[in-house]
């Protein structure tokens, strides 16, 4: 059931919480689902520790999976995205992704760059046009020739630096996501 919660915590979040993805400016916080549903994975971690250790890997491994499938559909059901949205959507993405990184799997990884790679291609940019009669700047779906380069590059950067500032403050909340470290009793 809590794993139905979590594709359904993204999902509302991705769909249906009124975010317009072609007018959302360069991002400066997560939205609160994806705290939302990251909480409601701390609660299924604590509760396979407490009931068994020896299946926790597999079953975090299955949660990253339907999070990886659920943000490919979220991106295919969107459609179109705005560069600001985008970089909203990868800033989401990518959090969730290197939060649960411990129990990612090949197959999940490649979902995730699934859907962050869909995600570039269904952005639209403002572009140079070289057309006289057309309006000095027009959308087209990204890679493009970009009326400044510069302004995606720069926006990239500032949402990975947003996004080490949030993962650095989110490290108490989702540390027992980390990699177990060995632990030697004497």
């Amino acid at each position: 059931m809590q794993l139905a919660d979590c594709a359904a915590i993204v999902e509302r979040g991705m769909l249906w919480d009124g975010m317009n993805w072609m007018q959302v400016v360069c991002p400066s916080e997560l939205r609160s689902y994806v705290y939302e549903a990251m909480m409601r994975i701390v609660r299924i971690h604590c509760q396979i520790t407490d009931t068994s250790r020896s299946i926790l890997q597999r079953a975090l491994s299955d949660v990253v999976m339907l999070l990886a499938n659920c943000y490919m559909d979220m991106v295919t059901q969107i459609g179109q995205f705005g560069l600001g949205g985008m970089m909203q959507a990868l800033m989401e993405i990518e959090f969730v992704q290197q939060t649960l990184g411990a129990y990612e799997t090949s197959t999940s990884k490649a979902l995730f760059s699934s859907a962050i790679a869909l995600l570039r291609t269904q952005t639209r940019i403002p572009i140079v046009s070289r057309d006289p009669n057309a309006p000095s700047t027009s959308m087209a779906l990204a890679p493009t020739e970009v009326k400044d380069p510069q302004l995606v590059v720069n926006e990239l950067k500032e949402v990975r630096d947003t996004l080490k500032k949030i993962r650095k403050a989110s490290e108490a909340q989702f540390s027992s996501f980390t990699t177990q470290r060995s632990v030697v009793r004497v």
